[in-house]
C-alpha cells in the first residue's frame, strides 16, 4: 500500500502538469567518497584500421569538487602489447577533464586496453576492447529503436549480395559489432530473437525483437563501413522475422538536387497470412537522403535531412506490392552535390524492418550570391538521467550510463533570395551545420533545406537543429558553425558557438531520512549532489499521504542575470521558469532561504527549514503524527558561457517540463522523476 501512496500523491496533486509522471527515471548513481573520482573512456569498443591512428577519449569525473590532477596509465591486456602504441601514456588530467589519446596497432586481431586513473589513494579504471582490422570490414553498434539503449549479446549476421552468409557474430556489452571481409557489397542483418531487454526498457528478462537488415553496405578497399542497425520489439512471435525486401525498378543512380526523383519498385512481405489481398499492405515506407529515415520520425526537424514518405497505398497481392513515388529532392537534399546514399526503408506488421542504400550522384544549380553570415548561433548541450523514446538520441556510446545526450543549436533565421511558396515549395536553399570535437577539424554533420510547408510554417526556414551524434561525450569541448548556402553558392560562415557536455547529474535526499518518524513539523529538508555545474537550481516539494496536495520550496540563486533585453537562455531566465512552474499548483509555493548556487559556484550539500505561512499564508502548518512524502520536483545543473547565458545543462529530474518554453532547440516530450520520494512522519505534540 504504501508503493502506490509514494508514486501517486505528485498526480494528485498535479494532474495537469504530472500527466507522464508514471514512467520513472533510472535510478540515481550515488554520490563516491570525498577526494574520489570515476574514469571514462569514449567509446569504450571501436573497430580502426590496421596502421592508422585513431583518437578517444578518456574523462574524469569526481566528486564534492574533485579538483586534483590525475594520471592515467594504459596497459594492453589482450593481445600483442608491442603491436600497439598509446600516446600519451601515461596521461595528466587536472581535476574534472578529459584528455585524448591516439591508439596505433600494427596487426589485426582483438584488443582489450585498461587505463588506471592514480590520484592519492584512490584510483579508477576504464576498459577499451579495440579490434583492429588488416583488410577491410563494417562495424557499429545495434541499438533499441524505440529508446536508444545498446542491445547486447545479439546475434549479427554478415551477407552476401546474393545473401549467402559471409560470418556471424554478436554484439559487446555496449552493443557494438565488427566484421572483417573484403571489398563487396554486403546486407548487415540482426534476425528476430530473444534478448535481454535493458532495465529502462521495462524490466530485464528475454524480449522477442523483430528482424532488421540494412542492405547495400559498400565495404572499400582500406577502410571500415560504419553502420549501425535500428531493431525494435516484434508485434507477435507468431508473425514471419523475415525482414521485408525491396526491390527498386527504373532507377540510373543519378539526379539534380534542384528536381524531383521517380522511383518505383515492389516490397514483399512474408509477415502477413498466405494469400492476403486488397488494399491493407501492413507495412510503410519511407525515403531519405544521407541517413536512415527512420531515425527521429517522419518529417522531423531533428534530423540533417527531411524524411518523406514513398509508399502511395497501392493493393497488395500474395505479399508483393508495388509501389512508386515522386521524391522531393530540392527539400531531400538541398545543399548536398556529388556522392550521396538514398536511403529508403520500411517495416512491416510484425515490425521487421529493412533499409536499402543505394548511391545516389547529385548535380545542382548555381544559384544566388549570399554575402551575410548567419547570425545569433547558441549551442547548448543537453544531459538527461533518461534514455526513453523521445530524447532523440540513438547513440548510447556518447552518453553516460543511463542518461541521454545531444546538443541543441538556434540562430537567427536568414532572408534568403528567393523565398519557398507553393508553386516553388523547394529552392535549393538552406544551412549547412559544421562540428568539431575537442579542437578537430570542422566536419559538415547536417544540411537543413529552406522549403515551402502548407501544414507547419515553422519549418519554412528552419533554425535550429539538435546533434545526438555519438561523437558528443561528457567534459569534451565541441563547437558548431552554420553556413547559409543557395545551390552551390555559401555564405560566409557564422561566429562559432561553443559548448562542452556535463556529466550525469546526481542527486540523493539525505534529511528527513526515508522513513522516518517523530520528524518536526518544521522539518529541515537536505539533499546533496556531485557538484558537476557552475550552477544548480531545485525545486523540493513535499507532499500530504493522506489529504493530497503538494508545497514547493523553490530553492537556487540565478548567478550573473542579464536584462530581459538580453538575447539567449539565461540563468535568471530559469530560475523563472523554476518559479512559475509552480503556479499551476493550487497549494501553491514557498521561497525559503537561498538553497541553491552562492556566488557562481555549485555547492555539494543544500538544504532548508520548512516555514509555514512563509509566502502569503500558502504553506500551511504540518499536522502531528501525520506522514508526509517529498521530492526534488525540479533538479538542474548548468554551466554559462563568459557572457552570461546557458550552454550546458543537466538533468536528474524534470517534473514540470521546465525546457518546453525555450523553442525546439530545447524540448522534452516526456517529464523526467527522480527515483527519490522519501516518506517521514512528524512526531507527537
Amino acid at each position: 500500500m504504501m508503493l502506490s501512496i509514494r508514486r501517486t500523491w505528485l498526480l494528485l496533486a498535479a494532474p495537469a502538469l504530472l500527466a507522464g509522471c508514471g514512467l520513472l527515471a533510472p535510478a540515481p548513481s550515488q554520490g563516491s567518497a570525498p577526494g574520489n573520482f570515476a574514469l571514462s573512456v569514449t567509446p569504450p569498443s571501436a573497430t580502426q584500421f590496421v596502421g592508422k591512428a585513431s583518437t578517444y577519449q578518456l574523462a574524469v569525473q569526481g566528486a564534492s569538487g574533485f579538483q586534483n590532477t590525475v594520471s592515467v596509465s594504459a596497459q594492453v591486456t589482450s593481445g600483442t602489447a608491442s603491436d600497439v602504441t598509446i600516446s600519451p601514456n601515461p596521461v595528466q588530467i587536472s581535476g574534472n577533464a578529459s584528455a585524448p589519446v591516439q591508439i596505433t596497432i600494427d596487426q589485426a586481431g582483438a584488443y582489450k586496453i585498461v587505463f588506471t586513473a592514480t590520484s592519492g589513494n584512490f584510483t579508477s579504471q576504464a576498459t577499451l576492447n579495440l579490434e583492429a582490422s588488416s583488410t577491410a570490414g563494417v562495424a557499429g553498434v545495434l541499438t533499441d529503436g524505440s529508446s536508444g539503449a545498446a542491445l547486447a549479446g545479439a546475434e549479427i549476421d554478415l551477407l552476401s549480395s546474393s545473401d549467402s552468409l559471409v560470418a556471424q557474430t554478436s554484439t559487446d556489452s555496449n552493443g557494438f559489432y565488427s566484421f572483417n571481409a573484403p571489398p563487396g557489397d554486403y546486407t548487415v542483418l540482426s534476425p528476430g530473437q530473444q534478448i535481454d531487454a535493458p532495465l529502462n526498457q521495462g524490466g530485464s528478462g528475454p524480449i522477442f525483437f523483430a528482424s532488421s537488415q540494412v542492405v547495400g553496405v559498400q565495404i572499400q578497399a582500406g577502410s571500415i563501413a560504419q553502420q549501425n542497425l535500428i531493431q525494435v520489439h516484434a508485434a507477435s512471435q507468431s508473425l514471419s522475422a523475415t525482414p521485408p525486401q525491396i526491390a527498386l525498378s527504373g532507377f540510373n543512380g543519378t539526379a539534380s538536387n534542384s528536381s524531383d526523383l521517380s522511383v518505383s519498385g515492389s516490397v514483399t512481405d512474408t509477415a502477413l497470412p498466405s494469400g492476403l489481398n486488397g488494399p491493407q499492405s501492413g507495412f510503410v515506407m519511407m525515403a531519405a537522403v544521407n541517413h536512415d529515415p527512420f531515425l527521429f520520425g517522419p518529417g522531423s526537424w531533428l534530423d540533417g535531412n527531411p524524411t518523406v514518405t514513398v509508399f502511395n497505398g497501392q493493393a497488395i497481392q500474395n505479399g508483393v506490392s508495388d509501389f512508386s513515388a515522386s521524391l522531393p529532392l530540392g527539400k531531400m537534399a538541398a545543399g548536398v552535390t556529388g556522392n550521396a546514399t538514398l536511403e529508403i526503408a520500411t517495416v512491416d506488421a510484425n515490425f521487421n524492418r529493412t533499409l536499402l542504400l543505394v548511391p545516389l550522384q547529385l548535380s545542382g544549380g548555381s544559384g544566388a550570391s549570399l554575402s551575410a553570415a548567419v547570425s545569433g548561433l547558441q549551442a547548448v548541450a543537453l544531459t538527461v538521467n533518461d534514455t526513453r523514446a523521445q530524447l532523440f538520441s540513438v547513440s548510447p556510446q556518447s552518453a553516460p550510463s543511463g542518461t541521454n545526450l545531444f546538443v541543441a543549436l538556434n540562430w537567427l533565421p536568414y532572408s534568403f533570395p528567393v523565398a519557398a511558396t507553393a508553386q516553388n515549395p523547394y529552392p535549393g536553399e538552406g544551412y549547412d551545420v559544421y562540428r568539431s570535437v575537442n579542437g578537430g577539424p570542422s566536419t559538415l554533420v547536417a544540411s537543413l533545406p529552406y522549403y515551402y510547408s502548407f501544414s507547419n510554417a515553422a519549418t519554412e526556414n528552419p533554425f535550429s537543429w539538435n546533434d545526438p551524434s555519438s561523437s558528443l561525450a561528457p567534459n569534451v569541448p565541441v563547437s558548431y558553425q552554420v553556413v547559409a548556402f543557395d545551390g552551390s553558392q555559401m555564405a560566409p560562415g557564422s561566429s562559432s558557438a561553443q559548448t562542452t557536455p556535463l556529466p550525469a547529474f546526481s542527486v540523493t535526499l539525505t534529511g528527513p531520512a526515508d522513513n522516518a518518524t517523530g520528524v518536526s513539523t518544521t522539518p529541515a529538508f537536505s539533499w546533496q549532489t556531485n557538484g558537476i555545474g557552475q550552477g544548480e537550481l531545485f525545486v523540493p516539494v513535499y507532499g500530504d499521504t493522506i489529504q493530497g496536495g503538494s508545497t514547493f520550496n523553490s530553492c537556487g540563486v540565478a548567478t550573473n542575470p542579464v536584462s530581459a533585453s538580453q538575447a539567449g537562455f539565461t540563468p535568471s531566465a530559469l530560475w523563472d521558469e523554476l518559479q512559475n512552474a509552480t503556479l499551476f499548483y493550487a497549494r501553491g509555493f514557498a521561497v525559503g532561504a537561498p538553497c541553491g548556487v552562492v556566488g557562481g559556484t555549485a555547492a555539494t550539500s543544500y538544504g532548508f527549514t520548512y516555514t509555514p505561512g512563509s509566502v502569503s499564508g500558502t504553506t500551511p502548518p504540518l499536522e502531528f503524527d501525520h506522514p508526509y512524502q517529498w521530492q526534488l520536483f525540479e533538479a538542474v545543473a548548468y554551466n554559462q558561457s563568459t557572457s552570461g547565458q546557458i550552454n550546458a545543462l543537466s538533468v536528474y529530474s524534470d517534473a514540470g517540463q521546465l525546457f518546453w518554453t525555450y523553442g525546439t532547440g530545447l524540448f522534452l516530450s516526456q517529464t523526467l522523476e527522480g527515483d527519490q520520494v522519501y516518506t517521514f512522519t512528524t512526531g507527537s505534540n
